[in-house]
């Protein structure tokens, strides 16, 4: 049985949005914020909920803000390790998630975030991510 020509097309969007995706988690792994900042639409929205109780929402509007929180979050670490990744369609939204260890001037960390995102051609137009914070691991964290 043949695939409707429309089920085509969603499965070669699908292919193109989970390329965008690796290249962006390969881009963040690697602090090269230029690259991350080409993965992303100009007027990207980036909306993240983390776990800060006084601000437990960033939001930025374009690229270059979004690119700007995530080095807030990663540029200083020393070093910044993914350990784990995963790139996946669900529907019609494109699943990220991944998980770095590190280390920072106040110790060692580990950080996951899961996110969701919405594509256009090879861009990020909407990216939703909850974050679990920088956590200190313990021997029965996984890493």
């Amino acid at each position: 049985m043949t695939k409707p020509v429309g089920a085509h097309a969603a499965q070669a969007a699908g292919i193109r949005a989970e390329a965008i995706g690796r290249k962006f988690v390969d881009a963040l792994a690697r602090r090269d914020w230029a690259s991350v900042e080409t993965c992303l639409a100009q007027d990207v929205q980036f909306r993240a909920v983390v776990p800060n109780e006084a601000r437990p929402f960033r939001d930025k509007t374009d690229a270059p803000g979004a690119v700007d929180q995530l080095r807030k979050w990663f540029g200083d670490a020393d070093p910044l390790v993914l350990v784990d990744s995963d790139v996946r369609m669900i529907a019609d939204r494109l699943s990220i998630r991944y998980r770095f260890t590190g280390h920072e001037d106040d110790g060692d960390f580990v950080v996951e975030q899961h996110g969701f995102a919405e594509t256009s051609g090879d861009k990020l137009v909407s990216f939703r991510l909850v974050c679990s914070g920088f956590l200190t691991p313990t021997a029965e964290s996984p890493t």
